[in-house]
């Protein structure tokens, strides 16, 4: 008997159930019905939230030889720089020579070189000294003879260059006399 009374139970919400089923199947729901009975309100307006400015980034410290650009660390470009040099050469009985290289200005070579030149000559009791090249970023060589009375002198862009034509211009003056080499020197090490 309990078992039929729980049953029944079981067989009315069934019919109870399909009968609320059916009954919004058949009725039209009206959506809006729920809106539309309550007055129209907006939602309050706040004021846009306001925030403090973000403190500004830690400075960043590049490494030697970067600097910070964009926002990043780059590698520095060293300015490129012209370096001057001057050979002035002097002859009386014989030879001698001053040189000047890696100087910041073609004046300042001509300078040094005139001032090397005369040191030279004044030693052999002369004042006879002339600039026979002056250049930027090259090798001068000067090549003379072992007697030191004949010479020639160069500019190129490598020290072997500049040596070689030296020797041949020293070698073109003094065809049946021995040349060889005097120095040669170059600006920024080339």
């Amino acid at each position: 008997m309990a078992w039929r009374v729980g049953l029944q139970s079981i067989l009315i919400a069934i019919a109870l159930f399909g009968w609320i089923a059916a009954g919004l199947a058949d009725s039209t729901f009206d959506k809006d019905q729920f809106t539309r009975d309550r007055p129209q309100v907006s939602p309050p307006t706040q004021a846009p939230e306001t925030r403090a400015p973000l403190p500004p980034p830690p400075p960043v410290d590049c490494p030697p030889g970067q600097h910070m650009e964009g926002g990043f660390c780059v590698v520095d470009t060293p300015a490129v720089t012209t370096k001057y040099g001057a050979i002035a050469v002097g002859t009386k009985n014989n030879t001698w020579y001053g040189v000047a290289w890696d100087r910041d200005t073609e004046e300042a070579a001509k300078s040094a070189a005139m001032d090397g030149c005369m040191n030279q000559a004044r030693k052999k009791g002369s004042t006879n000294c002339r600039v026979v090249h002056s250049f930027s970023d090259a090798c001068v060589a000067m090549a003379w003879l072992n007697s030191g009375t004949g010479w020639g002198t160069a500019v190129r862009t490598t020290k072997e260059d500049a040596e070689s034509a030296a020797l041949t211009q020293c070698r073109n003056y003094n065809p049946r006399r021995r040349c060889v080499l005097a120095g040669s020197w170059c600006n920024g090490g080339s």
